[in-house]
């Protein structure tokens, strides 16, 4: 629950500062294509994802030079410029062993005999940097704000193959509010070589007279949507 906790300390911050503003994303490889092929290769701008203390978010541009071997695969950002390529990676496990998030368990694949790897990220051993396709956007409204954070995983799979996973949910109230968080059981049907796995968390927060009222949902589908490259150290 770590991330689950993190998230929710930023909320109590936005909750008691009381100012909100939008971002916006751009960058990042362009599409909405499920499936990659044999070979995936990913390219963009880099950028830092910050959270200021009015509870805005904005994205820096990185201009820094760093190499990645990861899952069998090479690549760099260079100038800031993310090139990295990958065909079949070297350590293959059963797809019940793919990390879809602490929200997930259960996971399930439709055929026993198939074999695959799950990119949730890139590392830069020794720089202690993580980067991964991401974007989150901040709007007000009248009696509160909503939040909504996208990611995207990459999949390889050496047969076609269907997996499901099961959502945790997860109700409490603190000093702050109430919470509930529901993320939907998911069902993805994979190709043979890359896929692209789509990640969106919408968080709706009310302010009440006694704190705040937030309402969680994460869902996990087939998708490629175009966001950015963000850099976490």
């Amino acid at each position: 629950m770590k991330n689950f906790t993190k998230l929710f300390g930023i909320i109590a911050l936005v909750a008691v500062i009381g100012f909100l503003m939008t971002a916006c994303g751009d960058g990042g490889d362009s599409g909405d294509s499920a499936f990659l092929g044999e070979t995936l290769e990913l390219s963009g701008q880099v950028y830092i994802e910050q959270w200021t203390e009015t509870g805005s978010i904005t994205y820096e541009k990185f201009n820094g030079n760093f190499t990645i071997n990861n899952y069998g695969g090479s690549g760099e950002v260079k100038n800031g410029k993310l090139s990295y390529t990958i065909g079949i990676p070297t350590n293959l496990e059963t797809p019940e062993y793919f990390y879809f998030g602490y929200e997930y368990d259960d996971i399930k694949a439709s055929k026993q005999d198939v074999k695959g790897e799950m990119i949730n990220g890139l590392v830069a051993y020794g720089e202690n940097y993580f980067l991964h396709k991401a974007n989150a956007t901040i709007s007000s409204y009248s009696k509160g704000y909503s939040l909504t954070s996208e990611s995207v995983y990459y999949a390889y799979v050496d047969n076609d193959v269907t997996i499901s996973g099961k959502g945790i949910t997860d109700e409490y109230t603190d000093d702050f509010g109430k919470y509930s968080y529901t993320p939907e059981d998911f069902s993805l049907v994979l190709k043979t070589g890359w896929n692209a796995i789509y990640r969106k968390h919408t968080q709706l927060t009310t302010y009440t007279e006694t704190g705040i009222n937030v309402t969680s949902t994460l869902t996990v589908s087939l998708g490629n949507p175009s966001l950015k490259w963000v850099l976490e150290d």
